[in-house]
């Protein structure tokens, strides 16, 4: 009787042990998909990072007021690419552009204050950024050194286009000979020049942005443009005295003096 008694026991205990064994085993099972499924997700949204990345750059550009760069880009959210060309740290121009979450093949257009001199030392630096920031909220960064004017190229002026004199003195350039500051349309003005606390930026209609630049390229106002309006007001009583860039757009880029 103690023999049968014995014998359930063990049954009993081994039917106990199995069925512990397979929940076990159930569990780590679901725990290892989820885990791997966790994996995979983290991963995918690791994969949207953002990104700028110069495509294809030539060394040598011919002399001209406008340049045009391929850029590789990659956005998590909407975003800004800022691109910018410069030469030994003086800034020369720049172009800001939006684009959508997603990747994208962007070709940019920079328009130039001044024509550039023959030579070498240029560059072309690019950052994508969040939505109605600056340079200082840059996610990322990409820049092309050592590239080299070359050769002249034969062109005529538009008749929509002037020469305004610049002295070394105005633009910080070390040189003992004036340039050429490029005004691409005549028909948009700026009163009065020299300005204090407000300054006019007439014939904007159909530009998107506005914006004012220090001498060394870095954006210090920003305001949008509403829709067929003509004339724009800034307030610039919060910016130091010395010399600024009104760029609209890219259409123009015209100077002024804050007094």
């Amino acid at each position: 009787m103690n023999f049968l008694k014995s014998i359930l026991f063990l049954y009993v205990l081994l039917v106990v042990v199995e069925q512990s064994i397979a929940q076990t085993t159930v569990y780590s099972s679901a725990n290892k998909h989820a885990k791997r499924s966790f994996d995979s997700n983290t991963n995918k949204q690791d994969l949207i990072i953002d990104k700028v990345t110069f495509k294809n750059v030539s060394p040598t550009l011919n002399i001209k007021t406008d340049y045009t760069v391929n850029l590789e880009c990659i956005a998590s959210s909407d975003r800004e690419i800022a691109v910018s060309f410069w030469k030994n740290n003086i800034w020369l121009g720049s172009k800001i552009e939006r684009i959508s979450k997603g990747f994208h093949d962007k070709k940019i257009t920079i328009k130039l204050y001044t024509e550039p001199a023959l030579g070498n030392d240029y560059m072309y630096k690019a950052h994508i950024r969040p939505i109605g920031t600056d340079w200082q909220k840059a996610l990322d960064t990409d820049q092309v050194k050592n590239i080299s004017i070359e050769t002249n190229e034969i062109r005529s002026l538009n008749d929509d286009m002037s020469d305004i004199n610049v002295s070394q003195e105005d633009l910080k350039i070390n040189t003992k000979h004036k340039i050429p500051y490029i005004i691409t349309e005549t028909t948009i003005k700026l009163s009065p020049n020299p300005a204090r606390d407000i300054i006019n930026i007439h014939n904007v209609k159909g530009a998107s942005y506005i914006y004012v630049l220090d001498q060394q390229g870095r954006e210090v106002l920003r305001t949008t443009v509403e829709n067929n309006l003509k004339n724009k007001t800034l307030d610039i009583s919060t910016l130091q005295d010395g010399f600024y860039f009104v760029a609209v757009d890219n259409r123009a880029i015209i100077k002024f003096l804050k007094t």
